[in-house]
């Protein structure tokens, strides 16, 4: 349970970062809009008429930008690595 409990931890921080301009795969943004709702409605039964997930795409984004990021320091950090 606190794996999903950690959405919402960073629910905030992950809406600010998704709200900033970028290039996202849409196909990669659905399937974590798709993670976010199924975390939110599914797991942890949450209504899906209360506004207080209105905010679901930007963290979509969010989470699609901070896994984008930990892939650039992976290959960078192998880059650096290599002779």
């Amino acid at each position: 349970m606190t794996s999903r409990l950690s959405l919402l931890v960073a629910w905030e921080e992950l809406a600010a970062l998704g709200s900033q301009e970028g290039h996202r795969v849409p196909e990669t943004v659905e399937w974590a809009r798709g993670l976010v709702n199924e975390v939110l409605h599914e797991r942890l039964r949450l209504p899906s008429g209360d506004k207080r997930w209105r905010t679901l795409m930007p963290v979509a984004h969010g989470i699609v930008d901070l896994l984008a990021r930990g892939i650039q320091n992976y290959h960078s950090e192998r880059g650096r690595g290599a002779p």
